[in-house]
């Protein structure tokens, strides 16, 4: 049996090992729906929750400096729910606020010496929506009053500064058809998140599997039938097999959606979720995959136990969260020196050039710059991991450090 027959072999039952159960078809099933849940639930919730009631009693302590400014603020705040108390000091406004007898406390003295700002008294974790409606209430009260001291009409006033409403579109897109920018932004971020769990599951998957087989012995009768090298590609190339079998169901099940079932519900369907971004989703997630996987294979060859292998995996989960960390930068300013650079950068060129391809239209030049070096880097990487996870496996199940994996590169 040659090389490439022995390569096949090791590859094919690192598919089945990951395919063949039924927690890999449950993620393949429900993957996509998780992803979407994950990108709109937050923004669902907080919408809702601004948008809601506030149900608990707000009671304010108004501590109001001048009576006709008083009187405007109490009426305003009577009117959006909130429960006015009149007090004649600070003092004891901030002791009923310690005391749990007030919601919070508005002090409006400062106002009327003829300063720009007031203050509010609340404790920490008090629900943000409180002054968030009381600066709006007070806000509104106070400029209606000094509008009719100055002897204008606040509603004329309103009407001729009322701003008009901005309906932003795409040039081949109508105001019928949604925000653009919304759309690109949940697309992104469901791109974003899918290509990160995926490089984290798997990666993750092929670390503890050599550590397993290096710790348990098990490699040393696999070795018998196989080289280390063959060993290594055969767990990367088998995992990612199952990996872009996911991610074709994926793809098509969104082609699918898109282009059958949304027509006939008259569902609308994000811009930005297009059969070439879906494409280039695969590409990025092929590249990304290869890059960490190797890195993966060759820590856990290098590793004695799971938290050791935690330690040396740390460098390439730092490289993977932080484009997660920066996502709203770099989706609300995708031509930015610092979004660039990271899209260049092969270890967060996956995630950020994808986002940029996703919400705008980066240079051509700069998307085969990000892919070509990424390609270049994924050929270093497989070196480098192979001669790692080659020395690491022979040298028996005792523990290595980073002076050891530097030793094997230079053995």
């Amino acid at each position: 049996m040659n090389g490439r027959q022995r390569l096949s072999r090791v590859t094919g039952h690192e598919f089945r090992v990951t395919a063949a159960n039924k927690g890999f078809v449950i993620t393949t099933i429900i993957g996509p729906f998780l992803i979407l849940a994950v990108a709109l639930l937050p923004m669902l919730g907080t919408q809702a929750m601004m948008d809601s009631e506030l149900d608990e009693e707000i009671t304010v302590a108004l501590v109001a400096g001048e009576a006709g400014l008083g009187s405007a603020v109490r009426d305003a705040l009577g009117e959006a729910g909130i429960s006015v108390r009149e007090m004649e000091s600070m003092d004891g406004a901030r002791e009923a606020v310690a005391e749990g007898e007030m919601t919070a406390a508005v002090d409006l003295g400062p106002l009327a010496r003829g300063e720009d700002a007031y203050a509010f008294v609340g404790e920490s974790g008090i629900d943000m929506r409180i002054p968030e409606r009381v600066e709006r209430v007070v806000g509104e009260a106070v400029t209606h009053r000094r509008m009719l001291e100055a002897g204008y009409d606040p509603e004329e006033i309103a009407a001729v500064t009322e701003r008009p409403e901005m309906r932003r579109i795409r040039p081949d897109a109508t105001a019928e058809e949604g925000d653009p920018f919304l759309d690109a932004f949940v697309t992104a971020f469901a791109f974003v998140f899918l290509i990160y769990m995926s490089v984290i599951f798997y990666g993750q998957m092929i670390g503890r599997s050599a550590l397993t087989e290096r710790t348990s012995k098990t490699v040393e009768i696999m070795l018998s039938s196989v080289t280390p090298l063959e060993l290594m590609f055969g767990k990367v190339f088998g995992k990612g097999v199952a990996g872009l079998l996911q991610y074709a169901f994926w793809i098509g099940l969104g082609l699918f959606l898109s282009s059958v079932v949304a027509p006939q519900f008259d569902i609308r369907v994000p811009d930005a979720l297009t059969a070439g971004n879906l494409a280039l989703l695969l590409v990025f997630f092929l590249g990304a995959f290869l890059l960490y996987a190797m890195g993966y294979a060759a820590i856990g060859a290098g590793s004695s136990d799971e938290q050791h292998m935690g330690q040396l995996g740390m460098p390439l989960l730092v490289m993977l969260i932080v484009p997660m960390v920066l996502i709203s930068p770099i989706i609300t300013a995708p031509d930015s020196t610092l979004t660039v650079a990271l899209s260049i950068f092969p270890f967060t060129a996956p995630i950020v050039m994808l986002v940029r391809i996703t919400v705008g239209s980066p240079p051509v030049a700069q998307v085969f710059a990000s892919i070509g070096l990424l390609g270049v880097t994924i050929a270093g990487m497989g070196f480098l991991s192979a001669r790692i996870f080659r020395m690491a496996v022979l040298a028996g199940g005792g523990r290595i450090g980073f002076r050891d994996l530097l030793r094997y590169l230079r053995a």
